[in-house]
C-alpha cells in the first residue's frame, strides 16, 4: 500500500488515492501514536523522467505535558512533497558527493515501483512535538507538594535553596548602587 507501480502513473495527468489507511504497525509508528492507525493521500505525477508526490497523513497521538504530567490528545497532521529518481546506473563520484544520499525530499528508486512508506513514516515522527504542553499558560507540578497548580492553588510557599552564587549578587547589587 505504500508502494506503487510506475504504469499505475499515467504520463499526463496524476494517480491520485484519498482516505487509505495503514495500521500503526504497517506505518512503522509507535507511542505515542494511538489509534491503531493513521490516514493518508497522494498524488503522483511524472515530470520530465521524475516522479513530484504530494502526500497527506493524518493521526492521533497521546502525549504528557511536560509540565504538569497530564495526558493530552492531539490529533497530528503532516502535508509534504517528495521527488522521487531513478537510481543512476553508475553514478559519477566526482559529481555527487554521496550518491546514495540525493538530498532531502527526493528518494531513489529502481525497478518498476516507487515506495514512500519509510519517508511517510519519518514525517509522522517530526510531527512529535519535543516538549507538549496541555495549554500556552501551564502552571506546572508544585515544587513542594507535587500538586498539579492548574487545577488548584495549594498554596505552598516555595522555599528557596542556596545558592552558591547569592554572595556574587549581593555584591553586584551593592555595586549597581554605588
Amino acid at each position: 500500500m505504500t508502494s506503487v507501480k510506475l504504469s499505475q502513473i499515467p504520463e499526463n495527468g496524476a494517480l491520485e488515492e484519498k482516505g487509505l489507511r495503514l495500521t500503526l504497525d504497517e506505518a512503522g509508528l509507535g507511542d505515542p501514536w494511538t489509534g491503531g492507525e493513521i490516514s493518508f493521500g497522494y498524488s503522483l505525477r511524472k515530470v520530465h523522467g521524475k516522479i513530484l508526490g504530494r502526500f497527506q497523513a493524518e493521526g492521533a497521538m497521546r502525549l504528557q505535558c511536560s509540565r504538569c504530567l497530564a495526558d493530552i490528545d492531539s490529533r497530528a497532521s503532516a502535508d509534504f512533497m517528495l521527488e522521487f529518481e531513478e537510481l543512476p546506473e553508475d553514478p559519477n563520484p566526482r559529481s555527487d558527493p554521496d550518491p546514495a544520499d540525493p538530498g532531502p525530499n527526493v528518494v531513489l528508486f529502481s525497478g518498476e515501483t516507487v515506495e514512500f512508506g519509510e519517508e511517510l513514516r519519518q514525517e509522522m515522527e517530526l510531527l512529535v512535538p519535543f516538549a507538549p504542553l496541555c495549554r500556552e499558560d501551564c502552571k506546572g507540578l508544585c515544587p513542594v507538594c507535587g500538586g498539579n497548580r492548574n487545577d488548584n492553588d495549594c498554596g505552598c510557599e516555595e522555599k528557596t535553596k542556596n545558592n552558591p552564587f547569592q554572595g556574587l549578587n549581593k555584591l553586584f547589587q551593592e555595586n549597581k548602587e554605588n
